[in-house]
């Protein structure tokens, strides 16, 4: 009898300390890994990206390329305020040196949610938006 006990206890326990099969979805959907499917320019239509492209936002204003290191004057730092991701700093690594960089001040967040982001392009607060260039993101896992 005793044996039978410390069995169901001894299986109880294994099983509540059992890790969870699914990790906890992030407290601010921004900070995961975002995948781009599609971008707009303009009133034109959503049009499929061909390249595979990640990035990461982090709760500590950093921006991570998990897939590929970054493209030269692509953001890697920015300052969250709101709906507005001002780019603080971008990517130049040695093989930017010769590369005149034309890179979007801020991003606008549109639309967020756990599992879809769309942001636009801002690249003078003097003149908002440039042709409205908007980029839609899946969650990446």
């Amino acid at each position: 009898m005793k044996q039978l006990i410390l069995f169901v206890l001894f299986l109880g326990l294994s099983i509540s300390c059992r890790k969870a099969d699914q990790d906890a979805p992030p407290s601010d959907p921004l900070y995961q890994k975002w995948r781009l499917i599609e971008t707009r320019n303009g009133t034109g239509t959503w049009e499929p990206v061909s390249s595979e492209s990640v990035m990461e936002f982090r709760a500590n204003g950093n921006i991570l390329y998990p897939k590929s290191e970054p493209a030269c004057c692509s953001p890697i730092r920015f300052e969250r305020q709101g709906e507005t991701l001002s780019i603080t700093e971008t990517y130049g690594g040695e093989s930017c040196i010769y590369v005149d960089c034309a890179a979007p001040a801020a991003y606008k967040i549109l639309s967020l949610t756990a599992s879809e982001l769309i942001m636009e392009m801002v690249y003078s607060f003097d003149q908002p938006v440039l042709a409205g260039i908007r980029m839609k993101y899946s969650v990446s896992k």
